[in-house]
């Protein structure tokens, strides 16, 4: 059974790799989801990816309008993901580097890895699902143990 039938999850920064993945996920699980992200033609690209299914609605905005941002119940605060991101820091601290930047970064996290985009997604599902129906108001680090530490 789909854990997320009937739902309808808004998913900002949806054409990002943490966005895209649990996209994925929630559809997975059976919900219908609305994708927001700053770029049109990536929002339609990734609409293409995921089928142009039914339950898959986009809409471009940008979060730093205020217009366009909503209040969150749960939040995720994901560490360091193997993304784009990280190679970006990597490179802006030493350009020419990245590699040797990114695995000292990478060392400093006690788990001695990055994050997936999946993994954070499952959590996003658990949100989702009634299986969090005493969740509210808190902010989950999904960091490898680096804040911990």
């Amino acid at each position: 059974m789909a854990r997320l039938a009937g739902k309808v999850a808004l998913i900002t920064g949806a054409t990002g790799g943490i966005g895209a993945a649990t996209a994925r996920a929630f559809l997975r699980e059976g919900a219908n989801v609305m994708l927001v992200g700053r770029l049109k033609d990536k929002l339609e690209q990734l609409g293409e990816e995921l089928g142009h299914a039914d339950p898959v609605a986009a809409f471009a905005a940008d979060a730093a309008d205020e217009a366009g941002v909503r209040d969150s119940v749960d939040a995720i605060a994901p560490g360091m993901i193997d993304n784009r991101m990280p190679n970006s820091i990597a490179d802006q601290i030493e350009t020419g580097n990245a590699d040797g930047v990114l695995e000292g970064l990478i060392s400093l996290i006690p788990m001695r890895r990055l994050g997936r985009s999946e993994e954070i997604a499952e959590l996003a599902v658990f949100f989702g699902s009634d299986e969090s129906s005493y969740c509210t108001g808190s902010v989950h680090l999904m960091d490898g143990g680096f804040v911990a530490a």
